[in-house]
This record gives structure tokens, C-alpha cells and sequence, in this order.
């Protein structure tokens, strides 16, 4: 990333994946995806668990089918198959589950950060030094 003049990166996420300066907060994915969002132009911060809630779904379909299929005598193929899909579906759920950082800006774009593997510590110091990046009041992190 391309500081311009009098910016200072003071945070990063995931090897510079994600990167806090006391200008802006910029997001890159190699080369195909990259997303700026001035700190003046940050509306709110969520720290909160994205789901893919179709797996819910499809896998409560799957166990009524299973069990309608089970209790009317036709324990047969299509009643097990119904409730192994069941189990595969309520598992997807779980495995899909990801933990992440979303900032939205003033009527633009949303940055989804995924931090599934920072302690909830950390997650709570990168949003306190967005905050006061915001304010400008911060600090540089070292580490």
C-alpha cells in the first residue's frame, strides 16, 4: 500500500492484509480486491459471527422429510438419506461459521474482516485503535 503524504500505518490484521493509518483503513486481497474507507467516512464498527443460515434451513427441511418419511413405516433409503443430509447440513453450518469485523461507511461499500484466528483481545484493541484513529488520538503497534 501507498501511503500518501503525512500518513502513518499504526495497526494491521492478517500480514498487512488489512491495514490502519491515521487516514484511512484499507483492505487487499492480492490483486483483484482492494477497499479504502476514509476514517472520517466510518459510520459503525460490528464485531459478530457471519452464518450461512441456508444450511439451518435446508437441514430443518431435511429432518421433518427424515422423520415424516421414519414414522409412516417407510424407514427405507429416503428416510436415512434424509436425516444424513440433515446431519451434513447442521454440520455446514457450524464449519461455515466465521468470526469477523465488519466496517461500514457513510451510504458506501462494507469491509468484512475475517478473524477467525485473533484472540478476542486483539479484536477488541484493532476496533479501540480504529476508534481512536477516528479521534485521532493513537498509537503505533510495534508487533
Amino acid at each position: 500500500m501507498t501511503l500518501v503524504e503525512n500518513e502513518k500505518n499504526l495497526d494491521f490484521l492478517e500480514k498487512n492484509a488489512v491495514v490502519l493509518t491515521n487516514y484511512r483503513i484499507t483492505k487487499e486481497d492480492g490483486n483483484s480486491y482492494k477497499i479504502s474507507i476514509f476514517l472520517k467516512n466510518i459510520s459503525s464498527i460490528i464485531a459478530h459471527y457471519k452464518t450461512e443460515p441456508i444450511f439451518i434451513v435446508l437441514g430443518t427441511v431435511s429432518l421433518i422429510a427424515g422423520i415424516i418419511l421414519v414414522l409412516h413405516g417407510d424407514f427405507n433409503s429416503f428416510g436415512i438419506a434424509s436425516l444424513i443430509l440433515c446431519a451434513i447440513l447442521f454440520a455446514a453450518y457450524f464449519l461455515t461459521k466465521k468470526h469477523v469485523i465488519t466496517v461500514s461507511s457513510n451510504g458506501g461499500e462494507k469491509m468484512v474482516i475475517e478473524v477467525q484466528k485473533k484472540s478476542h483481545e486483539r479484536i477488541e484493541e484493532f476496533i479501540t485503535n480504529i476508534q481512536q484513529a477516528k479521534q485521532g488520538k493513537y498509537y503505533i503497534r510495534c508487533s
